[in-house]
């Protein structure tokens, strides 16, 4: 299987997918590793650091939560409750939702090698990932040199790995797809990225839709994103080189059981050169 989409095979307002070898071998367990990485931030704990803030008790508040003391990545967790008048201790009884989001660039990289220099133990999970992201950033480079003309007077080649697990942490079997939906309205909205285009490299629950002829085209499930393959998107950022921003968003699968959602995606950032 090939890594690309070849240029003289991409159509205009056509998603761009390719069946990836890496995926299907060597990242093959990707969910598996994601979910093992995430169960080291509980949601149990999470919630007991969480507080409704003054002056912020208005209907879906939002609780953000930034792990800057990390050594080396970046990681986020995010939660919306339905009703905000309560305290996020109470929240077992309310529509919740979370999601968490773990962050690789190459500075955090960079602290990784910095963190073994300092005589601590290599973590084999978080190199899981950050080879992940080295893999695909090759994939990404192809699509930065050959879709962007005259990028490289403009913009370094910068990306931003982000995989993210969306979790209804106390659902029950009764209200599991009830909150989901939740879930999926609050953090799945349609949407274009801030960004030159992105590379989605999967999903574990389809629920993911796309337009590749604007906000109000027409949208579609890309099953692929199932099937070990890619899927490159156009972000706002692209305009500047002549395409159709992608608009996407997440619609609740009403046959999926499972209360989580797995979800990688590459960013390729427009950084000015220095």
């Amino acid at each position: 299987m090939t890594r690309i989409v070849l240029l003289e095979d991409i159509e205009t307002n056509k998603p761009i997918i390719c069946k990836d070898s890496e995926l299907a071998t060597k990242y093959s367990d990707r969910w598996n590793r994601l979910d093992e990485f995430f169960q080291r931030y509980p949601s149990n704990e999470l919630i007991q650091t969480s507080v409704v803030r003054p002056g912020e008790l208005e209907p879906g508040n939002k609780f953000n939560f930034s792990y800057d003391s990390h050594p080396y990545f970046n990681i986020a967790i995010d939660t919306k409750v339905q009703d905000a008048s309560i305290y996020a201790t109470d929240v077992k009884n309310y529509k919740f939702t979370e999601r968490k989001k773990l962050y690789i660039q190459d500075k955090n990289i960079i602290k990784y090698q910095s963190y073994l220099n300092q005589g601590n133990d290599r973590d084999q999970l978080s190199e899981y990932f950050i080879d992940m992201k080295i893999d695909f950033d090759d994939v990404m480079k192809y699509y930065y040199d050959n879709l962007y003309p005259g990028i490289h007077d403009k913009y370094s080649f910068h990306t931003n790995f982000m995989a993210v697990k969306y979790d209804c942490p106390f659902a029950t079997s009764e209200n599991a797809y009830e909150q989901r939906v939740f879930n999926t309205n609050i953090w799945g909205p349609t949407h274009c990225d801030e960004t030159l285009g992105g590379l989605h490299l999967g999903e574990d629950v389809q629920e993911f839709q796309a337009s590749y002829t604007g906000e109000d085209g027409e949208y579609m499930y890309i099953p692929d994103l199932m099937k070990n393959s890619t899927l490159f998107f156009f972000g706002e950022d692209s305009v500047e080189f002549g395409h159709t921003p992608t608009y996407h968003r997440v619609i609740p699968n009403p046959t999926e059981t499972k209360v989580s959602r797995y979800s990688i995606i590459i960013d390729l950032i427009a950084k000015e050169k220095e």
